[in-house]
């Protein structure tokens, strides 16, 4: 029994919910001989996730009352089928009536506090505290995510799986002249630019990121833009301070929240992904830039190096003149680029969801209930 959050209404999509949708997929393709029942909090959530298989039965909670789907709803609907286990991506069941298998989002309400808004905090560290205190086994997208957990709980290893993520099938390289083309008729995108993909949070680092970028408009004659997709969040009014405060608004080009089958054309056209995000537990940009055939500047700390496998161009966040020396070097060391390129596209074929739905199809054999008895 898969329980996860997609059909969102909300406009800030995040890779926590391109895994869910992936998982659900990859999972239903691997194992066409059990049945798996998806259950949605929301009626958009069938349509979102689009998983088409027949071993695969979609059930939407009801009513749209969240303490009730949680404390009444989900569990009758539990009794009801008896899985022998319950896999919560993102929000935990109140209760845990049988085994119950959590994927941990994240850990940086935790570890930096401060790049939340405080009631958003609390909130995401409810949920995630209460997803750990009642699973038997706890998903872990990186290594550094499992070492933070086994320290915060001192559970053991394995029940700490690392399974990362990957990027879909979508994100591949483009030829140069179609590709152009479909930029430049769609995006208005006809001068070579950075680019960055992600939601205006704190912890995306978008301000530096921006600040950095001026610093290279400002030391250097290039006609490189700095091109954000993603929606506005929590930063918006800080980095819209940068622009107008270095007079840059005419080099950054801002699309918001992009269409997702238009994001592999986005990453595959881009000089480089800048992607100098502070936290990330698994920083799935990285990969889809990397299966795209493009360059990845990318930082020093969280899972960035871990991810990257030694295939992208790795800065302190924290230091803007890191991350504009970054840019210097993408924007005139063409060897490099293609280095990277090359390296990178060798690292994103090593992610696969068929790999993940594996190690997780394994990880519901070693903790769910044998036989859903």
């Amino acid at each position: 029994m898969f329980f996860g959050n997609a059909g969102n209404p909300g406009p800030h999509g995040s890779g926590t919910e391109r895994y869910e949708l992936e998982l659900a997929r990859a999972i239903a393709a691997e194992d066409s001989t059990n049945e798996f029942h998806y259950i949605y909090l929301y009626p958009g959530g069938p349509a979102a996730a689009c998983v088409d298989r027949p071993n695969v039965i979609p059930h939407v909670l009801a009513p749209r009352v969240r303490p009730i789907c949680l404390g009444a709803s989900l569990p009758a609907l539990h009794a009801w089928l008896r899985p022998a286990v319950l896999h919560a991506c993102f929000i935990p069941p109140l209760v845990a009536p049988g085994p119950l298998v959590y994927t941990l989002p994240c850990h940086s309400p935790f570890v930096y506090p401060g790049l939340y808004d405080p009631k958003i905090g609390a909130r995401l560290r409810f949920l995630f505290r209460r997803g750990i205190q009642t699973a038997r086994a706890i998903i872990c997208y990186s290594a550094v995510l499992q070492d933070w957990a086994h320290t915060e709980t001192g559970l053991p290893l394995d029940r700490l799986p690392v399974i990362p993520m990957a990027a879909s099938s979508l994100f591949r390289p483009f030829e140069p002249e179609p590709l152009r083309a479909y930029l430049r008729e769609k995006y208005g995108l006809v001068h070579p630019y950075f680019y960055f993909s992600g939601r205006w949070e704190q912890r995306k680092n978008l301000p530096r990121l921006v600040e950095a970028f001026a610093r290279f408009k400002a030391e250097r004659r290039s006609d490189l833009k700095l091109v954000l997709s993603g929606s506005r969040f929590w930063a918006a009014a800080e980095v819209d301070e940068v622009i107008a405060r270095h007079g840059i608004s005419s080099d950054v080009i801002e699309l918001g929240r992009t269409p997702f089958d238009d994001l592999p054309q986005l990453y595959a056209g881009a000089r480089a992904l800048v992607f100098p995000s502070v936290c990330e537990t698994f920083g799935l940009p990285v990969v889809e830039a990397m299966c795209c055939g493009t360059a990845v500047l990318t930082s020093t700390t969280s899972c960035l190096p871990e991810v990257a496998g030694g295939a992208a161009l790795l800065v302190d966040p924290l230091s803007v003149d890191e991350i504009a020396h970054g840019m210097f070097r993408l924007a005139s060391d063409d060897a490099l680029v293609e280095s990277l390129r090359a390296k990178g596209l060798a690292r994103g074929a090593a992610f696969t969801w068929k790999r993940t739905a594996q190690l997780t199809l394994e990880t519901y054999r070693r903790f769910g209930r044998a036989n859903g008895s």
